[in-house]
């Protein structure tokens, strides 16, 4: 009898100690639940806010303000007053502070581009068919390359930490770019075919490819990939974004765009789809809404409140093929693979700068994964300044056990694995300090 209250008390424990943590997790870490969407960099996904009101209740009429017609374009993140292109005929900078006149900076003739993502000063461009371009863009003007990886036909590309994670014809590369210079591959995920799209959490890489499979990967260990789960749809699947544990995948022109629950990685199941009749290229998730560029069909706003039922509610024609989109402040960038670049409006549309946008909105300290955890878990932060970094494991009185980081780092997303050694088991207090922020959050080891 003795024993068995005792396991029920433990139980009790635990459950109430992960309900502090999951609340604790929902105030600073990158999952959100839907009507609070937190940015990452390195997700193609959007902080999308309607002023209050449901996308059913504003008039979606999509206005022009600018264009740039001096190329094809196949993909854009704009960063503050710039806009960084992928193109055919290579890199491109364009300068975005006046929304209506967008004026070209630079052009880095490094081949056809596919894809580019962009981390402070630096940009990380998919050259078709050869590999990852890393480039500075310090100077705007002169955008200089750095180092380059050769990759065998590259498809999307996405950031986290010091890594570059690289979807091509054979699965998933991640590439550590620590040294600019000379980047390396220091993980492989195979697929028994072309890899297509990619999504970044802090712990899981969502992969999709041409056979219709979505992977759930497990890349707390960037050297050792893991698939942990996976989902099978009837088409070739081309992007995905992950937001609050549901999945949007771009999912050939017969489905358009599945939307598949995925809080249970071993057990995926699908909610609902959307289909236009074409193929979509691009996906924006927000707050009861999501943005697609969807190919011939131009750019369609949906209203995903209801995730089972999701409903156009908005559209605009770019003229030929609408490949790519961002969003930043109250504009929105469209790319055309024949027309060039727009840059539109939408109502009370707006989007926080944040994320792959501009410079991250805040400091944060992610909850570990992990957690509870034995012997070894993941701690990952966000800073969005240069400063000194002091990164502690202390008991529940405020004592100092372990100095995990003392040390001053760049802009951008960290991680590292932390091994709790000789610590006994209980809860520790992990403490981020940066000078002008600190965090904490509780971590529990059980031997």
């Amino acid at each position: 009898m003795l024993k068995s209250k005792l396991i029920i008390l433990t139980f009790l424990f635990i459950l109430c100690f992960n309900t502090l943590t999951i609340a604790q997790s929902n105030h600073g870490a990158t999952h959100s639940t839907p009507g609070n969407i937190e940015n990452l960099r390195y997700s193609k996904r959007m902080q999308l806010m309607m002023s209050g009101q449901s996308p059913t209740n504003l008039n979606h009429s999509f206005q022009l303000l600018g264009r740039w017609t001096g190329g094809s374009c196949t993909a854009v993140v704009v960063k503050g007053s710039y806009a960084y292109t992928a193109c055919n005929d290579g890199f491109r900078i364009l300068n975005v502070f006046d929304p209506e006149s967008p004026v070209q900076l630079s052009l880095l003739e490094i081949g056809s581009v596919l894809d580019v993502e962009v981390d402070v000063t630096r940009a990380y461009a998919l050259v078709q068919d050869s590999g990852l371009s890393i480039i500075d863009v310090s100077d705007r003007t002169r955008p200089v390359e750095l180092g380059f990886l050769e990759i065998t036909s590259p498809t999307d590309v996405a950031l986290f930490s010091h890594y570059a994670y690289v979807t091509a014809r054979d699965g998933l590369h991640i590439v550590d770019v620590a040294r600019l210079d000379l980047p390396v591959e220091a993980g492989f995920f195979g697929t028994d075919c072309e890899a297509r799209g990619l999504y970044i959490d802090v712990y899981a890489a969502y992969v999709v490819d041409s056979n219709g499979l979505l992977h759930i990967v497990d890349v707390i260990y960037p050297h050792n990939p893991v698939e942990i789960g996976s989902f099978h749809m009837d088409d070739a699947a081309d992007d995905v974004v992950i937001a609050d544990s549901i999945a949007f995948i771009a999912n050939g022109p017969r489905r358009g765009l599945r939307i598949v629950d995925v809080s249970d990685f071993h057990a995926p199941v699908e909610l609902g789809f959307f289909s236009n009749g074409s193929t979509i290229h691009e996906i924006i998730v927000g707050e009861d809404i999501a943005l697609l560029a969807y190919g011939e069909a131009g750019l369609i706003l949906l209203d995903i409140s209801n995730p089972r039922f999701p409903l156009e509610t908005g559209h605009y024609d770019t003229g030929s093929r609408t490949t790519g989109l961002d969003i930043s402040g109250r504009y929105l960038y469209v790319t055309d693979e024949e027309e060039g670049l727009y840059i539109l409006t939408l109502g009370d549309l707006t989007g926080v700068e944040n994320g792959k946008n501009g410079e991250p909105a805040s400091f944060v300290l992610r909850q570990n994964y992990p957690n509870p955890f034995n012997a070894k878990t993941c701690l990952s932060y966000r800073i969005n300044e240069s400063c000194r970094v002091i990164l502690t494991v202390q008991d529940l009185l405020g004592r100092t056990n372990l100095t995990l980081i003392d040390e001053f780092q760049e802009p951008g997303d960290h991680s590292l694995l932390f091994d709790a050694g000789s610590l006994l088991s209980g809860t520790y207090i992990v403490r981020l300090n940066t000078g002008i922020f600190i965090e904490s959050k509780k971590i529990m080891l059980i031997r």
